[in-house]
């Protein structure tokens, strides 16, 4: 599924552990508790996609934009999110220990009780300087 379009796509429950969705074009996406582990989706573009609750533990997600995507109670634990646009997005409650967030910008994103334990922020944007 490299570089699909799958614009709004409802793929709540979906299992996409280890598929390849790189590049892909997922705006608007309903992802809603899907199974993303180990999910190839650098350079995917997912603005306004909804990812609440979803499991995407280790996915890798370089370069991806994530402009105002929904994140509430994702778990991204050991996910890559190296320059990752999370701008606007709704953290909060997501689970994101020992995630690479560097070069990743989180200006305006919702960060409410958001877990980013041993998470790795060398040059983040808008990142707390207490983590």
């Amino acid at each position: 599924l490299r570089g699909a379009t799958l614009m709004r796509a409802d793929l709540r429950h979906a299992d996409l552990r280890g598929a390849d969705l790189s590049g892909a074009i997922l705006d608007g996406a309903d992802l809603r508790t899907a199974l993303l582990q180990g999910t190839r989706l650098s350079g995917a573009r997912l603005r306004g996609a909804n990812l609440e609750f979803a499991r995407a533990n280790g996915a890798d997600l370089r370069q991806a934009d994530l402009t105002a995507a929904n994140l509430e109670a994702l778990r991204a634990d050991k996910a890559d999110l190296t320059g990752a646009n999370l701008e606007g997005a709704n953290l909060q409650e997501a689970k994101l220990s020992l995630t690479n967030l560097s070069h990743a910008n989180l200006e305006g994103a919702k960060i409410r009780f958001a877990i980013f334990q041993d998470a790795l922020m060398t040059d983040c944007r808008s990142c707390p300087t207490d983590w």
